[in-house]
């Protein structure tokens, strides 16, 4: 069965207002939960852009599995993407972090208020946190997620 091309329009518009409600949701929830709104002019990335902050514990089982299913998500990029999408991202308390990535010191976890590890921050170029994760992701929901970091990193390989 075909469906006729106007339906199909009206089937992405539905998916596309679906996907933006979730992020704003996802936000709303994360800022009733406590978390800050922005981040801190000071920890942004002097570059500008995009960055995923993530927040792990060390010897924490959950945070080992979410950094694992990280590089496999990274290492389906293009090599030549790979280094530049791993500078956006910033480690909190992570011992043995993957190269490229910037680590800061684990008592920010502290400081920002984050008590649950593994939690992933998703900030955009002016600072606002616009999705935050708490717990393991798997490398279906990285691979989707790194497309919020690859447009400014792919950017930077054309350079």
């Amino acid at each position: 069965m075909r469906l006729p091309f106007v339906a199909l329009g009206a089937l992405a518009l539905v998916a596309v207002a679906g996907a933006t409600f979730s992020v704003r949701e996802q936000a709303l929830v994360w800022r009733q939960a406590g978390g800050p709104e922005r981040l801190p002019e000071a920890w942004r990335d002097p570059r500008g852009g995009p960055t995923g902050w993530v927040f792990l514990r060390p010897g924490c089982s959950h945070c080992r599995s979410h950094v694992q299913a990280l590089r496999r998500a990274v290492a389906a990029y293009p090599e030549s993407l790979q280094p530049q999408l791993w500078s956006r991202l910033v480690f909190v308390g992570a011992p043995g972090a993957p190269a490229g990535v910037r680590v800061v010191p684990d008592s920010l976890r502290g400081v920002f208020g984050v008590g649950i590890a593994p939690t992933t921050w998703w900030v955009n170029a002016g600072g606002g946190i616009e999705r935050a994760w708490r717990g393991a992701r798997t490398e279906s929901a990285w691979t989707g997620a790194l497309e919020f970091l690859a447009v400014p990193a792919a950017r930077a390989v054309m350079r």
